[in-house]
């Protein structure tokens, strides 16, 4: 007999998602702060060649220094 237990996918994201809120302390970031950031990833891996992506918040928030 088999010990597996088989359980919804929903109940799996909702587990998770109540443990990463608990567990995961998010910083309060503006969201230029937040573009600013996900631009120094991009870069640091090497993605700062290609052509400016278009973004839904580009009209909002000027791009920050150096991006």
């Amino acid at each position: 007999m088999s010990d597996v237990i088989i359980r919804d996918k929903a109940e799996y994201h909702a587990r998770t998602s109540e443990q990463m809120e608990r567990h995961l302390d998010l910083p309060p970031w503006s969201l230029r702060q937040k573009i600013a950031l996900t631009c120094r990833i991009l870069a640091n891996e090497g993605h700062e060649s290609g052509p400016p992506a278009r973004s839904p918040h580009a009209a909002t928030a000027p791009a920050p220094t150096g991006c």
